[in-house]
């Protein structure tokens, strides 16, 4: 994954100017050593250079604060895709855990879809990041030889339940993961399986069998599972990176837009309330005031709220696309 959040300009301007004075403040310094007389001077060309960077400064962090609402759906985008990327699931790197962990981020994501299929709206959108080609190969690569490896085992483990006709215990035999199987082969066979000793322990060797010829598989395999597992622990660190700049840059001001907003979708949700409870239930004017008794002021007043606060965000929005 390659993250674009921030341009270079809002990384550096303040080291720029900081260095920018350091280097004057040394030059000025070394100048008046040498030529002690043209102190006019050079207390003009540092208060001409000395404003010049303050309004370097100034503008760039006006520039800074223009992107104000378009780093806050970042910062919330970020937010989502630290949940996608959650790492709980890559603890114990069972194919299951790695399994659920692809397939939920490709959801999450709205990778899961083919060209050809309606794509929904993505939980998280791909703004300020991409994904690299080495990524998407190794998500491929992981289930694609995950499903390989499963119908090899599955395939094995039916012939060998036909060959020696062993009893079952469930009517049809499902290997999803290989490692189920292959970890902990006592607890698959008391599952599916009613097995004397020797069948049993015929049964593990045939298991051990298919792990060994597959060996050099199984290792580059699990290799693959360990690398995907260190770059989404870098993707996390990196997340978390920008979600705690942009909570630096825009501090309070966040904070207050985000209870804000909070506070908007939960009013409008109670007014959504209120008309499907009108619209199922028919009630005229007569009952609305007749339910809602004393409240009627305070609903006024949020209705008022709501409406204003939807005419401060259309004037966000407007003045954010300008």
């Amino acid at each position: 994954m390659k993250f674009r959040i921030f341009g270079w300009h809002e990384l550096t301007y303040k080291w720029i100017a900081l260095l920018v004075m350091v280097a004057l403040t040394f030059g000025s310094l070394k100048y008046h050593a040498s030529h002690p007389t043209d102190d006019f001077v050079i207390s003009i060309i540092y208060a001409l250079f000395l404003f010049i960077v303050g309004i370097y400064t100034a503008n760039m962090s006006s520039t800074v604060q223009n992107l104000f609402y378009r780093r806050r759906e970042q910062y919330l985008n970020m937010k989502s895709l630290k949940l996608a990327l959650s790492l709980e699931k890559l603890e114990s790197l069972s194919d299951d855990s790695v399994k659920s962990f692809i397939i939920t981020h490709q959801v999450f994501t709205a990778r899961s879809w083919t060209p050809t299929e309606q794509t929904p709206r993505p939980i998280v959108r791909t703004e300020g990041f991409t994904y690299k080609k080495a990524y998407i190969e190794l998500e491929t690569d992981i289930l694609n030889e995950l499903r390989k490896f499963a119908q090899d085992i599955e395939l094995g483990v039916r012939q060998h339940i036909e060959c020696n006709r062993l009893k079952q215990k469930v009517r049809y035999i499902n290997v999803s993961e290989m490692d189920k199987i292959s970890r902990d082969v006592d607890a698959w066979i008391d599952a599916h399986l009613e097995l004397d000793e020797q069948q049993t322990n015929d049964f593990k060797r045939f298991i051990n069998l298919f792990v060994m010829t597959r060996e050099k598989e199984i290792r580059r395999y699990e290799k693959k599972k360990e690398k995907f597992r260190k770059l989404n622990l870098k993707y996390v660190d990196k997340v978390n990176k920008i979600i705690q700049r942009i909570e630096r840059t825009y501090g309070d001001r966040l904070k207050f837009e985000l209870e804000e907003k909070h506070d908007l979708k939960y009013r409008l949700n109670v007014l959504e309330e209120l008309i499907t409870n009108v619209k199922e239930n028919l009630l005229d004017d007569d009952d609305i005031e007749r339910i809602v008794g004393d409240k009627l002021d305070d609903i006024s007043s949020n209705l008022e709220a709501i409406n204003s606060e939807i005419s401060h965000l259309r004037e966000d929005v407007e003045d954010s696309i300008l």
